[in-house]
């Protein structure tokens, strides 16, 4: 087995606290979570001191509510408020 790629898959919520991954350039999201503190904690596992590469964050989405709901996770606006006003919107 070769050196590449080297890839870790995880939940985020394993992921939030306690590790360093200095070793990782790249954090794919496969759908965003409701927690921005989950979100925030675990793109910094690698962002740490000791960084030496470029890093990126990477966020698929499959419709417009999750690009909303990743907008709001980077805005580190409350979820809950654009889950209510999206459904008062009748957004799908």
């Amino acid at each position: 087995m070769g050196k590449e790629p080297h890839i870790l898959l995880a939940h985020p919520e394993t992921m939030a606290h306690g590790l360093t991954l200095t070793a990782a350039t790249t954090i794919i999201w496969a759908s965003p979570t409701t927690s921005t503190e989950i979100f925030l904690q675990a793109n910094a596992r690698i962002a740490r001191p000791g960084q030496t590469k470029v890093t990126n964050i990477v966020m698929l989405h499959g419709s417009e509510v999750e690009r909303k709901l990743y907008q709001t996770l980077k805005d580190r606006r409350r979820l809950q408020e654009l889950v209510l006003s999206l459904v008062a919107e009748g957004v799908n």
